[in-house]
């Protein structure tokens, strides 16, 4: 049994060698094969090979330590009359790489806060009892009781809650606690309410609409058992402005009512929005209403003829010779030359800022002429002007001011006749209005242009010489 066993064993083993070599066979008849092959092909073929050789099956651990049979070298022999053929190699196919699906993520929904809803207020309903606007050209009644929306320290100062109370107070001035300012029926012409119980510190508040930026009168009505004193202040765009002390006379009675005019006080208004005040510095009184209007100057006229020879003069245009005693003025062509001429008026009695409205200069014809003259004239830009004097230039040399005033296409003149120049308010306004300006100065005038007319001047006849008139 042992001997069978060792004869199988032996046996096996003869038939593992027996594979070891066939299998070692055929991998060098493999091996001659694909050298034969890639000399044969060319170069192509080598590619493939390389490849064969790397993925060729492993051999098994058995034949770790074999060593195999050297290699065979085939040289490819090539046919001397075989006929070269270009053989065209394919294109290399280029793989194409197809892209892998994306997984797409699908944004989780972002939760919006539901906004929180804000309740609209109401609106405010607009005040009811202003503002007041004055009129063009008119004026406006405000009634005391119409003070500003706003409540104390806004529209009023109310010192006093302890005074008495009429039916005025809850029943026309709905907007206000009661009691707020002290209202009362009035026995005054037109009825409706006053403001009463007045102490002093107290102020009321108005809205005033002016249509233009000037000067506004106050009129105050109101009634009292002892004197009292206010003063009206304007607030607006340019500031506050406050009234001297206004004096409110004894009435001898709570409803005997007077007007109270402060038509002296030069308040002035700015054109749109304005707040009134009407401050109480001494109490004892009741207030009805006010009016305001614009104030209306008085018409002062003034007017005076040059009073001196040196007052008016002559000054040659190519030369600048001086000439004052003339017997007439020539305006402006004499004989075959040009000229300027200057007038001097003294003691012009008109006070700095006075509103001009109306300026000329009148002159008396010492010819008959009807040659075409356009003329204008300046105003010599000076506080207090001087005389003239004989030195050259001594008119053009004069500073004049911006206004003037074209005096164009005179009309023929005739001896004795008087004629008047265009307004010439632009000219004097801006003269009285000068910092320096004052009632008694004197002013100049300049005139230039072409043509020729003559008038007569102070040493040619004093009573028709040039006037002017303001």
């Amino acid at each position: 049994m042992n001997d069978n066993k060792q004869r199988n064993k032996h046996h096996n083993m003869q038939q593992a060698g027996q594979g070891l070599v066939e299998y070692a066979l055929i991998l060098i008849f493999a091996s001659i094969a694909a050298i034969l092959i890639i000399n044969l092909l060319g170069p192509s073929i080598s590619d493939v090979f390389s490849r064969f050789v790397r993925d060729a099956p492993v051999a098994p651990p058995s034949l770790v330590n074999y060593t195999p049979p050297p290699t065979f070298t085939a040289t490819a022999t090539t046919d001397p009359n075989a006929t070269a053929t270009n053989t065209p190699i394919p294109p290399t196919a280029t793989n194409t790489i197809t892209p892998t699906n994306t997984a797409t993520t699908t944004p989780v929904p972002t939760s919006t806060p539901t906004p929180s809803v804000t309740p609209t207020p109401s609106p405010t309903p607009p005040c009811a009892y202003g503002p007041h606007t004055i009129p063009a050209n008119g004026s406006v009644r405000v009634q005391a009781e119409d003070y500003m929306c706003g409540g104390q320290g806004v529209a009023y100062n109310d010192i006093n809650t302890n005074g008495g109370s009429g039916s005025c107070d809850s029943s026309y001035r709905t907007d206000e606690p009661n009691p707020g300012v002290e209202l009362q029926n009035t026995s005054d012409s037109g009825g409706g309410c006053n403001v009463g119980w007045i102490r002093n510190g107290e102020w009321l508040r108005y809205e005033v609409i002016a249509p233009d930026s000037f000067r506004y009168d106050f009129v105050l009505r109101t009634a009292a058992d002892n004197p009292g004193r206010v003063r009206i202040r304007v607030i607006n765009s340019l500031g506050t402005v406050s009234s001297g002390q206004i004096t409110i006379p004894d009435t001898n009675g709570w409803q005997n009512w007077t007007d109270v005019n402060v038509s002296d006080q030069n308040l002035s208004l700015v054109a749109g929005p304005n707040i009134v005040e009407i401050f109480i510095e001494d109490a004892g009184f009741n207030i009805n209403y006010f009016e305001i209007e614009r104030f209306v100057p008085n018409i002062v006229t003034w007017e005076r003829r040059v009073r001196n020879g040196n007052d008016d003069a002559e000054e040659r245009i190519n030369n600048g010779d001086m000439y004052r005693g003339s017997s007439d003025l020539e305006l402006i062509r004499d004989g075959s030359r040009d000229q300027q001429v200057g007038i001097r008026f003294t003691n012009v009695q008109i006070p700095r800022g006075a509103n001009i409205t109306n300026v000329y200069i009148e002159f008396t014809a010492d010819e008959s002429q009807p040659g075409a003259t356009s003329l204008t004239i300046h105003g010599e830009d000076r506080n207090n002007a001087g005389r003239f004097q004989s030195s050259d230039y001594n008119i053009s040399n004069r500073r004049r001011t911006s206004a003037s005033v074209s005096w164009p296409n005179l009309p023929a003149w005739t001896t004795g006749n008087t004629y008047r120049t265009p307004d010439l308010t632009a000219i004097v306004q801006e003269i009285v209005d000068r910092g320096g300006w004052n009632s008694g100065n004197a002013m100049v005038f300049i005139i230039t242009g072409s043509g020729h007319r003559t008038a007569e001047s102070y040493n040619g006849s004093r009573d028709n010489a040039p006037l002017l008139h303001i």
